[in-house]
């Protein structure tokens, strides 16, 4: 039996992927925590128990992450938090630790675009592959991911509830957009592998994309139905771009942010993430309605 540490199992991500990966009878999943949850082995990263905890299995699954809205100069970030998990692990000369970690389209950014949370998801690769004598497996960097659990799309229902998010007239970038399931699948087939002593990075993008327009279209129908969708305001990516500001800097002032920041402008408006050359590409079926109706599903249930 293969034994799985799974981190970041709290998470969004985590969690769906734990309730696929718990189904298979060939794997022990072991949940990490970093404060105290019924189910989960707690401790801090980079403490003894962790490190012990990290010796003690033969995988690890990163699904840890930290998002835009968290990192700062005086907070914990990305980087960070994977020096801390790669100087946890302890390996003899000739052994290396089965890592596969989770990272983001946004990592690659050749056009060296302002952008903290790629910059941040760079430096944790960056981490990783300088400690490449110590792990092999692979880094999957992957787009938008919506479904059960989400909390990503509740600033878009937060808006839409107030009837703020037009639709866009103008060209619009291409998303790609995939479901935890998709993740979890690509851990499933990465751990029924043999290993191998190289570290890989790979992308999971969807089969089909879809733009800002399509998905709030698609939550403007679930929250309103075909009558709602009919009356939506269309606005220009310029008219948009003012209203995105003045709601950013209203933002500011809420103790709970439920708006887009607006670091995310561009890349929901202006132009796409690149997939860098020479990189393998595992493409994956999503659909918007299925993914977007999994969320509404769970606040449901």
């Amino acid at each position: 039996m293969k034994k799985v540490l799974l981190l970041g199992a709290s998470g969004f991500i985590g969690q769906g992927v734990y309730e696929i990966l718990r189904q298979e009878q060939d794997l022990r999943v072991t949940r990490h925590s970093r404060s105290p949850k019924a189910g989960f082995a707690v401790c801090e990263v980079g403490s003894g128990a962790f490190i012990e905890l990290v010796k003690d299995h033969d995988f690890i699954v990163n699904c840890t992450g930290i998002g835009l809205s968290r990192l700062g100069p005086s907070r914990a970030n990305n980087e960070t938090l994977t020096q801390q998990i790669m100087a946890s692990i302890r390996v003899g000369p000739l052994d290396k630790k089965n890592l596969f970690h989770l990272s983001s389209v946004k990592a690659y950014n050749p056009e060296k675009r302002r952008d903290a949370y790629a910059d941040d998801k760079w430096a944790a690769e960056q981490v990783i592959r300088a400690n490449d004598h110590k792990v092999q497996g692979v880094i999957l960097r992957v787009p938008t991911v919506l479904g059960r659990h989400d909390k990503n799309l509740l600033p878009m229902i937060s808006m839409c509830k107030l009837k703020l998010l037009p639709l866009v007239t103008s060209e619009l970038p291409a998303l790609h957009v995939i479901g935890v399931e998709s993740i979890a699948r690509s851990i499933r087939q990465w751990l029924s592998r043999p290993p191998e002593r190289t570290l890989q990075t790979c992308y999971l993008l969807s089969d089909d994309t879809v733009t800002y327009n399509d998905l709030v279209d698609e939550v403007y129908r679930r929250l309103q139905g075909a009558e709602g969708r009919a009356r939506l305001r269309t606005v220009k990516v310029r008219t948009l771009f003012r209203i995105y500001k003045v709601l950013s800097f209203v933002d500011a002032f809420r103790r709970q942010r439920k708006l887009f920041p607006w670091a995310r402008f561009n890349d929901l408006f202006v132009y796409p993430w690149r997939v860098e050359k020479d990189v393998r590409v595992i493409m994956t079926r999503s659909t918007l309605s299925v993914l977007v109706g999994a969320y509404f599903e769970n606040v449901q249930d």
